[in-house]
């Protein structure tokens, strides 16, 4: 008699990692191309699953031994315990929690969505459910967007234009210059005797500096003149005595003291300072009809102990308003 060969080979089931069902399914494709009969279906299971599992099978089919049993209900035994009817519900919000996550390529993405749905119980709306989930859990805005422009969109349809833009993508990257052979000091790259194309790349990153500069922005502004972009250790006015009030440390347009006049300890302290330097304050500081110190719509820098009156024409952005909140600005 000729020995009879089998194709294929059944191994032993993994009792730790293994999945009964997926084992199960490999056990029936192998009975099929081996044409395998009923009768024998069942000594070929408990010959293949390994020591493990076998007696795992043993004390499920208690006070039977798995041989007095069927095929079917030794099968069915065993997925009751291993793998028990899972909820639809939590089957299902496992799905709807799917996203593509970094680095996840598209084909990654559409095997782990089709993996959690299949316990889902979605019946004949399984492709719809795949294409929203797809469509909204994608990671990349340009893709997204661009399935949505579509009217009519399948989900076979949405993976083949989100692999495309994926392939794309992937090729515009490896054919941008990197410094290598066919690149110029000066970033410029050469293909043979065509015309040099500018690298774009130092533009893309000025843009990017200029738009982090412009994301900075300081809630209450800089006390010393308003602006909402920088603080007050950064201000070229912090030096400045306001000439609505007389202190330093800020212009007249963010005064904290509109009340207070410019005469009194404002004018003493000008006094003081210009008594330092062994010159009176007549010669700095004009007097009024009065005779108290003369209201001045200049700022004074203080320099070398000095106050010195700085032209308005000399700092035109003095008064500028343009970087401040109108709420903030309080007008001479």
């Amino acid at each position: 008699m000729s020995k009879v060969s089998t194709i294929g080979k059944l191994s032993e089931f993994d009792l730790t990692n293994g999945n009964w069902r997926v084992y199960v399914d490999r056990v029936e494709m192998f009975y099929k191309v081996n044409s395998v009969t009923d009768d024998m279906k069942l000594p070929i299971l408990i010959s293949a699953i390994g020591d493990a599992a076998y007696e795992l099978m043993v004390t499920l089919c208690s006070p039977k031994k798995p041989s007095e049993l069927t095929y079917a209900e030794v099968v069915k035994t065993m997925e009751n315990h291993l793998q028990p009817p899972p909820s639809v519900l939590a089957e299902r919000f496992r799905f709807r929690q799917c996203r593509q996550v970094k680095g996840q390529s598209i084909k990654d993405y559409v095997a782990e969505l089709k993996k959690l749905s299949r316990y889902c119980d979605f019946s004949t709306t399984l492709n719809d459910n795949l294409r929203d989930q797809f469509a909204c859990g994608i990671n990349n805005d340009l893709f997204r967007q661009r399935l949505f422009t579509e009217s009519e969109l399948d989900f076979e349809k949405a993976v083949s234009i989100a692999s495309n833009l994926e392939a794309a993508e992937r090729d515009a990257l490896a054919v941008e210059p990197s410094g290598g052979a066919g690149t110029s000091a000066e970033g410029v790259h050469h293909a043979g005797t065509s015309t040099a194309r500018p690298n774009t790349s130092q533009f893309a990153g000025a843009s990017r500096q200029h738009a982090n500069m412009a994301a900075v922005h300081f809630k209450n502004g800089c006390t010393a003149c308003g602006d909402r972009y920088h603080n007050f250790s950064e201000c070229r006015f912090q030096s400045f005595v306001c000439s609505r009030c007389g202190k330093m440390g800020h212009l007249r347009r963010v005064c904290p003291n509109p009340m207070e006049d410019i005469g009194g300890a404002a004018a003493g302290r000008r006094r003081d300072a210009g008594a330092s330097t062994g010159r009176g304050a007549r010669s700095r500081w004009p007097r009024g009809r009065s005779g108290g110190p003369r209201r001045s719509t200049n700022a004074y820098w203080l320099q070398n102990n000095e106050y010195q009156p700085m032209e308005e024409q000399e700092f035109p952005e003095d008064e500028c308003i343009n970087q401040m909140s109108l709420a903030d600005y309080k007008p001479a």
